[in-house]
């Protein structure tokens, strides 16, 4: 028992060691903060914003120049893709001019890029030639020439192709 005894007295005396230890530590401490605060400048309202008023300046700048740059940027994106409608626009008409198509379907393309040009180029010339060739169709088509009138080009119930059967004898 005295063991136990011993072993429980000895924890005891460490516990309070080191609260006594804590209680320093505490004191070092606060006389350290008050240390600090002695060398720890306050400011008044006015000079706070100031302060602020500086960094907010500061910042303003700092993004108008970025505002800036993006702006220049994007007047340059701007500037090449009017470039390259232009030049589409361009490609668009030799094509069209050489296909014998109307150079006015160049007005139906999309010129946002080349692949979408090409896209739109291919549907449009598509679209055209199949109208085209349906508005054909019933005129292309012949009639059938009547018997013994083959070649002459004349219709045998006019008075015209009478007449010149008669010449003939026919």
């Amino acid at each position: 028992m005295s063991f136990m005894s011993d072993m429980l007295q000895n924890q005891a005396t460490a516990a309070n060691e080191e609260n006594a230890g804590n209680q320093q530590d505490g004191q070092e401490g606060s006389q350290k903060d008050a240390d600090q605060h002695e060398g720890e400048r306050t400011f008044t309202q006015d000079e706070v914003n100031d302060i602020v008023q500086k960094r907010l300046a500061k910042e303003r700048e700092r993004l108008s120049k970025v505002f800036q740059e993006e702006k220049q940027v994007s007047e340059l994106e701007e500037r090449e893709r009017n470039i390259l409608k232009r030049e589409l626009r361009a490609d668009a008409i030799e094509i069209l001019n050489k296909g014998n198509l109307p150079t006015r379907l160049a007005d139906l393309l999309d010129y946002s890029s080349e692949e979408n040009f090409n896209s739109s180029m291919e549907e449009v010339t598509a679209i055209f030639r199949a109208a085209l060739s349906e508005r054909i169709k019933p005129f292309a088509r012949q009639k059938t020439p009547i018997e013994g009138n083959a070649g002459s080009g004349m219709n045998s119930y006019s008075k015209e192709g009478a007449a010149i059967r008669k010449a003939f004898g026919i």
